[in-house]
């Protein structure tokens, strides 16, 4: 959902961002674009016009499909709904300090919203939405993350407990991590900050 969001001009801000620098990175190692910042440029425009969100239309197709998935592009809300829907309460209050990403994404596949290996079945409905970010408040009771999935309570219960403890509260405030950290520059790691400042002169 947050794609499509992102595709419509709309959107969580950081996503919005991730997406904008990697479009850019690419358009350039393609030489689609002559610079990381004329490549945002093309990235920005692409989405503000429409153009990206067609593009989407046009890689569904071509992976198979059909007319009803072009409507569900354009109403997300037609989308198939797991069975089964869980919120992860919050059971201290405080800030959150850090989220275990490798654990959240091990908890996905077990629900189904990824592959153990090749053989592995999709299941598209499934999946894991964060309502909390590192740095934000939490009270008690408040909903840290909601899981789908088709699997039955006991699955769930065990994916809520895992998800919980992927959560580390405490009770200080903490500031945000940066979005961007550093980039690979053929084949050497480049502070984010640093490869701006050469981008901009």
């Amino acid at each position: 959902r947050e794609a499509l969001d992102v595709l419509s001009s709309k959107g969580p801000s950081d996503v919005r961002e991730l997406v904008l620098v990697q479009c850019a990175l690419m358009l350039e190692m393609g030489g689609k674009a002559s610079s990381y910042l004329v490549g945002r440029q093309m990235a920005e425009e692409n989405i503000k016009n429409g153009k990206a969100f067609q593009k989407l239309k046009q890689l569904v197709r071509a992976q198979g499909g059909k007319e009803e998935a072009d409507r569900i592009v354009d109403e997300p809300s037609r989308y198939s709904k797991s069975s089964q829907t869980l919120d992860v309460l919050a059971t201290q209050a405080g800030w959150v300090h850090s989220i275990g990403a490798r654990e959240i994404g091990a908890v996905n596949v077990m629900l189904g919203g990824g592959r153990a290996d090749m053989s592995t079945r999709i299941d598209v409905k499934a999946g894991i939405l964060l309502h909390r970010k590192v740095s934000q408040p939490v009270q008690v009771g408040e909903v840290l993350a909601t899981v789908f999935s088709d699997f039955d309570e006991t699955v769930m219960a065990a994916a809520g407990t895992r998800i919980l403890e992927a959560f580390t509260i405490r009770a200080e405030a903490v500031e945000a991590p940066q979005l961007i950290g550093h980039i690979l520059v053929n084949g050497t790691t480049m502070a984010w900050s640093q490869y701006l400042d050469i981008q901009h002169r």
